[in-house]
């Protein structure tokens, strides 16, 4: 009805993305770009994209130039952080982060990815205090627990992580009761279980969600967080094997993505 409506085409360029159909979503975002060049936000949407695409230098062209069209907006200088924490260009992350925080005080999200970055650059009473004030603004958001657990382990203090661990099981599993086939949600409720030693019924989500989740971003997020733990626990042989079987079942689901996306 309205094929130049740059908003409607991005929105739907989001769409995609959320069903991991980045080579539509992109598709969308070039076009809605084409149709309104000075659109921030819909600048910013095709540099998340670029990113998930693993298209580092393109997505950081997209935040620059959506900064320089508007820089009082706090999450694209949180979304050009993350790009630079994936990276591992932790000092430019940090500025980036700490630009955010300095424009919106309270945005959780973006503090716990500072403290991700202090933890990382083993500044651990600073991510400590960024995780701490995470959780008081976001307290129902177990994946800040679940940051602070692995805190915890890198600080020697397993009792504290296991606390922190089992606090993010239940949220997620409140979580997974309203939204059952949200396979980032299983993949952390099985992480919980394998940290806290329930190798039993970790074994039986991975099998489950492996047989079920066909999305190659969600699959590797659940192979970075099986990665972060075996830092921790170098000796734990269950998360090794879950490790290469998720590997395995990454490479299966890329060499075949194309006759999955056909079936859509």
């Amino acid at each position: 009805m309205d094929p130049e409506a740059a908003w409607i085409i991005a929105y739907r360029g989001i769409t995609y993305r959320e069903m991991e159909r980045h080579d539509e979503a992109l598709t969308d975002f070039n076009r809605a770009v084409e149709l309104d060049s000075e659109a921030a936000w819909i600048i910013a949407q095709r540099g998340i994209t670029y990113r998930e695409m693993e298209r580092y230098h393109e997505a950081l062209a997209d935040f620059n130039q959506a900064i320089d069209l508007n820089p009082k907006v706090a999450r694209v200088f949180t979304e050009r952080g993350h790009t630079y924490l994936e990276m591992e260009r932790y000092d430019e992350a940090l500025a980036d982060f700490n630009q955010a925080v300095e424009l919106e005080s309270d945005d959780a999200w973006t503090i716990a990815q500072r403290g991700i970055t202090y933890r990382r650059m083993e500044r651990y009473d600073e991510a400590l205090a960024d995780f701490n004030r995470a959780l008081e603004l976001d307290p129902e958001n177990y994946t800040y627990l679940i940051s602070l657990a692995f805190l915890e382990l890198t600080r020697n203090k397993p009792d504290n992580a296991q606390h922190n661990l089992l606090q993010a099981a239940t949220l997620a599993q409140n979580k997974l009761a309203h939204t059952p086939n949200a396979y980032r949600v299983k993949f952390d409720v099985a992480l919980c279980y394998l940290a806290l030693g329930n190798h039993q019924e970790a074994e039986k989500l991975y099998d489950e969600i492996m047989h079920e989740c066909k999305l190659p971003l969600t699959l590797s997020a659940a192979i970075e967080g099986l990665e972060e733990l075996m830092k921790f626990q170098p000796d734990n042989k269950v998360a090794q094997d879950l490790y290469e079987q998720l590997q395995a079942h990454l490479v299966y689901i890329r060499e075949n993505i194309h006759t999955d996306m056909g079936t859509h």
